[in-house]
């Protein structure tokens, strides 16, 4: 079952490159990204910050109120990579504002899948709670 879900996952994100005419991420600002990490069964909402500095690029994830920094993290066109101290190495493709992979890890291997956050370049002032 497991194996079956992290197949689909995968084949997804496969199929969405084939779609997307431009599969890159940005590399001028920070990106947000939101979605779930599937181990043993269980769906557990993360979000993850990438950002590139320089020529290197940093990240964070936050799992509720907790938030990590990742550890060798690299970004290319089509591809993700970064780790978690203690909980794995994120293996995934990027289509679009879709990313989805597997999660390697000697206690419990999974996979994870996110879509990016879209910036609203201005509030709707119907809404917006004015000073």
């Amino acid at each position: 079952m497991k194996k079956g879900m992290l197949f689909g996952l995968v084949t997804f994100a496969a199929a969405c490159a084939g779609i997307s005419p431009r599969a890159q991420a940005s590399s001028s600002v920070s990106e947000r990204w939101r979605g779930f990490m599937l181990r043993n069964g269980l769906q557990v909402p993360i979000a993850v910050e990438l950002a590139e500095t320089s020529a290197d690029w940093t990240g964070r994830l936050r799992v509720g109120s907790s938030s990590l920094p990742l550890e060798h993290v690299r970004v290319t066109g089509l591809g993700v990579h970064f780790e978690l101290p203690g909980e794995g190495a994120f293996d995934g493709t990027v289509a679009g504002n879709w990313m989805a992979g597997s999660v390697s890890s000697s206690a419990a291997p999974g996979s994870f899948a996110l879509t990016r956050e879209v910036e609203q370049a201005f509030a709707d002032p119907t809404t917006s709670l004015g000073p």
